[in-house]
């Protein structure tokens, strides 16, 4: 059982299966993003958050990946890397509040 402050190491299947579903699911995130891009903006609103939800798949898969090749627990690249994700999310959400605005003021 993994307590907060435990550093639980996965397994290196486990690491692999968590690679390939964060991969396969970024890449149908990047390709919902894409296509919904000229569409209504509640449903671009929906794929961006799809799009959020797989970079923090990512950030698992950083973290299965370094438990499986280092024997040290690497906890304080995980938290950047998540305060990275985290601020990519503002800046994400800030364009999609400009735009929405700026498309209220043309209709």
């Amino acid at each position: 059982m993994c307590i907060f402050h435990i550093d639980c190491p996965f397994d290196l299947i486990v690491a692999i299966f968590i690679a390939s579903f964060s991969f396969l699911n970024i890449g149908l995130a990047i390709i919902g993003v894409y296509k919904t891009k000229r569409k209504s903006p509640l449903l671009n609103v929906i794929k961006v958050i799809s799009f959020m939800t797989s970079l923090t798949d990512i950030a698992l898969t950083q973290k299965a990946i370094l438990s499986v090749t280092s024997s040290n627990p690497s906890n304080y690249y995980n938290a950047l890397f998540g305060i990275g994700i985290g601020c990519i999310g503002m800046i994400i959400s800030f364009v999609l509040i400009y735009k929405t605005s700026k498309r209220r003021k043309i209709s």
